[in-house]
C-alpha cells in the first residue's frame, strides 16, 4: 500500500525525462565526418543520373506473424546443417559467444538514415514499443541552416522539446517521451533549407532494442564477431570485396512473436536490394539474411533492419558498415582428400537405423535431437546445450525448451459442468394473461432436466424500472411457483427497464458461479434503458458468456405493437449477437411453454461451431457457410430468427441433408441435422423470402467449449476479455478437453472477421497461425492485433486439430473495448461491493454522494494532505475495511486516470466522489 502510494505520488509529478546524452551531449567527431562522407557519396551517385530511391513501407504483422521453423517430424530428413519445416533453416554445428552493445549510451540507436538531394524531402519512419525519446540530426552541404519538422501517425505537427542550430549548416531537434505520448507509430519528417543543396538526416533513439553480428561465408557459421562491439555499431566482421557473403545477426531484448523481416542494402545512399531474414537454430546469431552479399570495396554501405516488435507495431535499425579488401592469397594447392563419413551402426535417443550394414546407412531421427546418430540434443527458443542440459531462455521450460511459460496464470472459470437456469419475466397487467405460459415453460424445462445439470435456479420479475422480484434457489418447484406468483395487477407501458434487469441478475453471486448458463427474458415492452447501460451489461457478458434469449410476447387481445426496426429492438439483437443468443418474435401465445423447452433442449453442452447476425438483411449472408462438423460427431443444430427462413444443408459428399427434426414457432427456426457417420466440410445456406435481417447459430454437442481472451504477450496468460480500442492486443484462447497426441504438434489457427455495418458482407480482421502453451490457462497463443474501431462486434473462430487429424471449429465473439472490462471477484460484486446473502447475494454497493455545480479550482486540491487523501479514498474502493470520506472531484479524476495507466487490475472502473 505505502509503495502504491509512493508510485502514485510521483505519478503526478510528470516531468520530461529525457536521455541527458540527446540534450547535452556533441556528436562525435567521427559519426559526423561519417555522414559528411554519407552526404558526399549521395550527391556523387546522383550526379551520374536517376537512383533507386528508398519508401518506407509499414509492415503488415498479421501476414508475417506465422512462427518459423517450429518442432516437427520433418527435421530428422533434413540434410546436415539444415533443420525447421521443409529444411529451410540453416542449423549450427557450433554456437559462438556473441556480445551485444548497449544500445542506450550516447545518443542511442539509428531508427532512419536518409539523404536528400534538395534538402526538401518527407520521410517516414516507424517508432516502436522499445522508444521514448528520439533526436533529428539534419547535416547540410549548403551555406544556410537546415530544419526540420516532426508529425505524428495522425499528421499532427509535434513541438521539439530542444533544438538548437549546429555551425551554419546542421540542425538538431530532440522530442522528449514522444512515444508516450503519442505512441508508437509511423512519423513523418519533412525537411528544408533556403539552400538548395543536399541534406543527410539522422534519427537517433536510445533502446535496448539492437542488432549484433556479422558476415559469413556459410550459412551454418556462427562465428560473427571477431572483436567486442562498440556504440553505433553493429557489425564486427565484414563482408571481404568480392566474396559473396550472408548478414548473420541477433536482436536483442526482444520475445516472440517480435521479429526481424527484411534487410535492405544502401550502397552510398542508393537502395540496392532487399531480402528476407529466415531464422537460424542452435545458433547464437539466430537469423540471417536468406541471400548474400557481394560487396565493393570501393563504396560506403549501411544496412536497415526491420521487422515487427511484440506489439505488432513495426521496427527499424540502420547500421553501417565496410567492405574489407580481398585478402592475399599464396600459391594454390591441392586439397587434402576427404575421407566420407563411416556409415551410421548404432543411433540413440530413440533413432531409427535405416540400410542398416549398407554404405549409406543413416539414423533416421525424432525431432528432438540431430546428428550422424541422433546425439546431439537440439535446444529451442534460443536455449542452449550444456553438457547434455538445455538451459532455457526467460520464459521457456522443458528439457529443450520447447515449452511456453506463463508467469501468473488467469484463474479463469473453465469448469462448465453445472449450470444455473435464468428467468427475468416483466410483471404488469399487460402481462397477465402470459404468465402462466411462462410457468409452464419453466415447469416443462425442470422436468426435462430433472438429473444435475442446473444446480441454480434463478427469476428476476421487473415491471416499471422497479426489482419486484430476485429469487434464488436450488428447489425447481420453488422456482416454478414463484414464476406463478408475479404480480399482474399494475399497469404498464410499452417500454420498461428491461437491460436493468437482465443486469441485476448477472450481478447476482449466485448466478455468477455458473458461466455460461442460459438466460430467458420474457417481455412484451422494448427496452428503454440508456446505453450506459447496455455498455455496462456487456462488460457482465464479457465474463459470464451466457446466451441472452429474448422472447418479445404479446397478449393477443392487448399489449403494444413492436417495431422491429426500431433502435431498442436493435440494442436486444446486439446483445444477442454477443452473447450467442436470439431475439424471437411472434411466439403465439399457446407455445411460448414449449419454445423455451425446445432450446433448452437443443443447446445443453453445445458447443457453438459458427454464429452470425444480419441486422440489414438475411438475404446478405454468404451464398453458402462452410464449417466442420468434428469426428464423431453424430449430429449438429441450427437455430435462427428471421422471417420464413429457408435453410440448405450439404454434407461433405455433397449431398443435401434435411433435418430430421424442423421446428418453427414465430420467427425461431429450430432443426437438428443427422451426420450419419459423416464428419468434416458441410456447406450451410440462410436465406429469407422477405429478406427480414436474421440472427442464427450452428453447433454441435460436446465438451470442448472455447474461451477467449487478450494478453500482453506470449508469456502473460490473460490481460483482458476484451481487446482495447486502438491498442496492441495479442489474442488468446482456449478449449476445453481437447485431445492432443503431442502438444508440440499441435496446429491451430484462428480468424477474426465482423460484417461490414452498411453491407453485412464479411471483413477479415486478423487471421494466425497458433502457438501452443502448455502451462497457460489459455493454452493457444495466435500473436498480435489492433482493434481499430471501437464497439465494433466481432466473431472469433479457432479451428484445431485434434489427435486423430481432424479439424475442429469453435467461434465465440468480442467487441472493441474502450477500457478493460473490470474482472468480476468471487463475490459477484465490483468496485468494493459486498455480497448480501439475505436478499440472495444481490451487491450491497459502497456509498458514494453526488452534486452539481462548478469544478473546485485545481489549487485548492493539490496541497500534500489532501492529494494523500485523495489517493487513500480511491484504494478504498478495493478495500472497504477503510472509512470512506469525501475527496474533491478533480483530483480524484487525476488519480484515477493515473491508477488506471500503471495499475488497470487494481482500479478498472472509474468511480468519482463528489462534493
Amino acid at each position: 500500500m505505502r509503495e502504491l502510494l509512493r508510485l502514485l505520488l510521483c505519478a503526478l509529478c510528470v516531468t520530461a525525462i529525457v536521455s541527458e546524452d540527446l540534450l547535452t551531449k556533441e556528436i562525435p567527431k567521427e559519426r559526423k565526418e561519417f555522414l559528411r562522407r554519407f552526404l558526399e557519396a549521395g550527391a556523387k551517385a546522383r550526379g551520374n543520373g536517376p537512383v533507386a530511391e528508398d519508401r518506407f513501407q509499414e509492415i503488415d504483422a498479421a501476414a508475417v506473424l506465422e512462427r518459423q521453423g517450429g518442432v516437427s517430424d520433418d527435421w530428422a530428413k533434413c540434410p546436415a546443417g539444415l533443420a525447421g519445416q521443409d529444411c529451410k533453416n540453416p542449423r549450427c554445428d557450433k554456437r559462438s559467444k556473441l556480445h551485444s552493445h548497449d544500445g542506450t549510451l550516447g545518443h542511442g540507436e539509428t531508427l532512419e538514415l536518409a539523404y536528400s538531394n534538395e534538402c526538401s524531402d518527407n520521410f517516414t519512419f516507424p517508432v516502436d514499443s522499445y522508444v521514448n525519446d528520439i533526436a533529428i540530426y539534419v547535416l547540410s552541404l549548403g551555406q544556410s541552416p537546415p530544419y526540420a519538422t516532426l508529425r505524428d501517425p495522425a499528421g499532427k505537427l509535434i513541438d521539439p522539446t530542444k533544438s538548437i542550430t549546429e555551425d551554419s549548416n546542421g540542425f538538431r531537434a530532440v522530442y522528449a517521451n514522444l512515444a508516450a505520448t503519442h505512441g508508437p507509430g509511423s512519423f513523418n519528417v519533412k525537411v528544408s533549407s533556403l539552400s538548395i543543396k543536399s541534406c543527410v538526416i539522422q534519427v537517433w533513439a536510445p533502446s535496448t532494442v539492437v542488432i549484433d553480428g556479422g558476415f559469413v561465408t556459410d550459412k551454418t557459421s556462427d562465428d560473427v564477431q571477431r572483436v567486442m562491439p562498440l556504440p553505433y555499431y553493429a557489425i564486427e566482421r565484414n563482408p571481404v570485396d568480392g566474396v559473396p557473403s550472408y548478414l548473420a545477426f541477433k536482436v536483442s531484448a526482444i520475445s516472440y512473436p517480435a521479429q526481424p523481416i527484411a534487410v535492405k542494402y544502401f550502397l552510398d545512399t542508393v537502395f540496392e536490394m532487399e531480402h528476407d531474414v529466415i531464422t537460424r537454430y542452435n545458433c547464437w546469431a539466430s537469423h540471417i539474411v536468406s541471400d548474400p552479399l557481394t560487396c565493393d570495396n570501393a563504396g560506403t554501405y549501411n544496412f536497415k533492419v526491420s521487422g515487427i516488435d511484440s506489439n505488432g507495431y513495426t521496427f527499424q535499425r540502420v547500421y553501417d558498415f565496410e567492405c574489407d579488401a580481398e585478402v592475399p592469397t599464396g600459391p594454390t594447392t591441392s586439397p587434402a582428400p576427404t575421407t566420407p563419413p563411416k556409415p551410421a551402426t548404432q543411433c540413440f535417443n530413440g533413432g531409427s537405423l535405416i540400410n542398416q550394414g549398407q554404405p549409406n546407412a543413416t539414423c533416421y531421427c525424432n525431432p528432438l535431437f540431430a546428428g550422424r546418430e541422433c546425439e546431439k540434443k537440439l535446444c529451442f527458443n534460443d536455449g542452449i546445450d550444456i553438457d547434455g542440459v538445455c538451459v532455457c531462455a526467460d520464459g521457456f521450460s522443458g528439457n529443450h525448451c520447447e515449452d511456453v511459460v506463463c508467469t501468473t496464470l488467469s484463474d479463469g472459470a473453465f469448469d462448465l459442468n453445472q449450470r444455473a437456469l435464468v428467468f427475468i419475466v416483466r410483471g404488469g397487467s399487460s402481462m397477465a394473461n402470459l404468465i402462466g405460459s411462462v410457468k409452464d415453460a419453466a415447469n416443462n424445462i425442470v422436468n426435462l432436466m430433472k438429473g444435475n445439470y442446473f444446480e441454480t435456479y434463478i427469476l428476476v420479475a421487473f415491471n416499471n424500472h422497479n426489482i419486484e422480484k430476485m429469487i434464488s434457489t436450488r428447489d425447481p418447484e420453488e422456482f416454478v411457483n414463484q414464476i406463478g406468483s408475479i404480480s399482474t395487477t399494475k399497469d404498464n407501458g410499452c417500454s420498461d427497464g428491461v437491460l436493468g434487469a437482465v443486469s441485476s441478475a448477472l450481478s447476482m453471486k449466485d448466478l455468477m458461479k455458473y458461466p455460461h448458463s442460459p438466460v430467458f427474458v420474457f417481455t412484451d415492452g422494448l427496452p428503454d434503458d440508456p446505453r450506459s447501460v447496455q455498455a455496462n451489461l456487456l462488460n457482465q457478458l464479457s465474463f459470464f458468456r451466457g446466451e441472452l434469449n429474448f422472447i418479445i410476447t404479446k397478449d393477443p387481445n392487448q399489449g403494444c405493437a413492436i417495431d422491429t426496426s426500431s433502435d431498442q429492438y436493435l440494442m436486444l439483437r446486439e446483445l444477442a449477437q454477443f452473447s450467442q443468443g436470439l431475439v424471437m418474435n411472434g411466439i403465439p401465445l399457446n407455445e411460448i411453454d414449449l419454445v423455451p423447452f425446445n432450446i433448452v433442449y437443443t443447446i445443453q453442452t453445445l458447443n457453438y461451431i459458427h454464429s452470425n447476425d444480419f441486422m440489414d438483411s438475411c438475404n446478405d449472408a454468404p451464398l453458402f457457410q462452410s464449417v466442420f462438423i468434428s469426428e464423431g460427431m453424430e449430429g449438429f443444430a441450427f437455430l435462427a430468427t428471421g422471417d420464413n427462413l429457408t435453410v440448405t444443408v450439404i454434407n461433405p459428399q455433397r449431398k443435401v441433408i434435411k433435418s430430421d427434426n424442423p421446428n418453427t414457432s414465430g420467427d425461431l427456426t429450430l432443426n437438428t441435422y443427422s451426420t450419419d457417420g459423416i464428419s468434416g466440410n458441410y456447406l450451410v445456406s440462410v436465406k429469407s423470402a422477405t429478406g427480414s435481417p436474421c440472427q442464427y447459430r450452428i453447433g454441435e454437442q460436446a465438451n470442448n467449449d472455447l474461451f477467449f481472451s487478450t494478453s500482453k504477450g506470449i508469456h502473460d496468460d490473460s490481460y483482458s476479455m476484451e481487446p482495447l480500442y486502438d491498442a496492441s492486443s495479442h489474442v488468446v484462447a482456449r478449449i476445453n478437453n481437447m485431445p492432443y497426441t503431442e502438444y508440440r504438434d499441435v496446429k491451430a489457427e484462428v480468424l477474426i472477421w465482423t460484417n461490414e455495418p452498411q453491407s453485412d458482407k464479411r471483413k477479415v480482421l486478423f487471421a494466425g497461425s497458433g502457438t501452443y502453451r502448455d502451462s497457460c490457462d489459455y493454452s493457444l497463443y495466435f500473436g498480435s492485433w489492433i482493434c481499430e474501431t471501437r464497439d465494433m462486434f466481432f466473431y472469433v473462430t479457432v479451428f484445431v486439430n485434434d489427435n486423430q487429424g481432424f479439424t475442429v471449429q469453435r467461434t465465440t465473439t468480442g467487441i472493441c473495448s474502450y477500457a478493460i472490462p473490470p474482472s468480476v471477484p468471487p463475490s459477484g460484486c465490483l468496485n468494493g461491493g459486498v455480497a448480501d446473502d439475505v436478499t440472495n447475494g444481490t451487491c450491497l454497493c459502497p456509498p458514494t454522494t453526488k452534486a452539481t455545480g462548478a469544478k473546485p479550482s485545481s489549487a485548492r486540491t493539490t496541497d500534500a494532505r489532501k492529494l494523500l487523501d485523495t489517493v487513500a479514498a480511491r484504494l478504498r474502493l478495493v478495500d472497504s475495511s477503510v472509512n470512506f470520506r469525501l475527496v474533491p472531484r478533480i483530483t480524484i479524476a487525476r488519480i484515477s486516470k493515473i491508477m488506471d495507466d500503471r495499475s488497470p487490475s487494481l482500479c478498472t472502473t472509474r468511480t468519482v466522489l463528489w462534493i
